[in-house]
C-alpha cells in the first residue's frame, strides 16, 4: 500500500504533465477444483467517464477475473498552482523566451 496527500500528487502531475494509472487484478477459484482457464471469452469494458478500463472472464462453476486500470488525474488546475503559490502568469511571447 501506498500512503500520500492528494494535494502534493496533484502538484506533481501538474508540474510534470504526466497521470497516474492505478491497476488491479481480482481473482477468484475454487481450491482444488481449479486447473487452469479454458477458453472463456473475455469481456472487455470502459467505465462511462472513459477513466477506467478492464476485462473481465468467467469460468462458470470453476473461476473468475477482473483485471483493469484506471486513469487518475489532477482535480487541481495550473491556475490553482499559480494561486496557491503567488506565481504570476507572464507572456512569454513578449519577453522573446521561445515557446514550447
Amino acid at each position: 500500500m501506498i500512503i500520500f496527500k492528494r494535494q502534493i500528487l496533484d502538484e506533481w502531475m501538474l508540474l510534470t504533465g504526466s497521470v497516474v494509472v492505478r491497476t488491479f487484478d481480482f481473482t477468484r477459484y475454487r481450491s482444488g477444483g481449479f486447473s487452469g482457464w479454458s477458453d472463456a471469452v473475455q469481456n472487455p469494458q470502459r467505465g462511462e467517464d472513459e477513466h477506467l478500463y478492464s476485462c473481465s472472464v468467467v469460468d462458470p462453476g470453476h473461476a473468475g477475473y477482473v483485471r483493469g486500470c484506471q486513469i487518475v488525474r489532477p482535480k487541481a488546475t495550473i491556475k490553482d498552482l499559480n494561486n496557491r503559490f503567488g506565481w504570476r502568469e507572464h507572456n512569454n511571447k513578449e519577453r522573446g523566451y521561445p515557446l514550447h
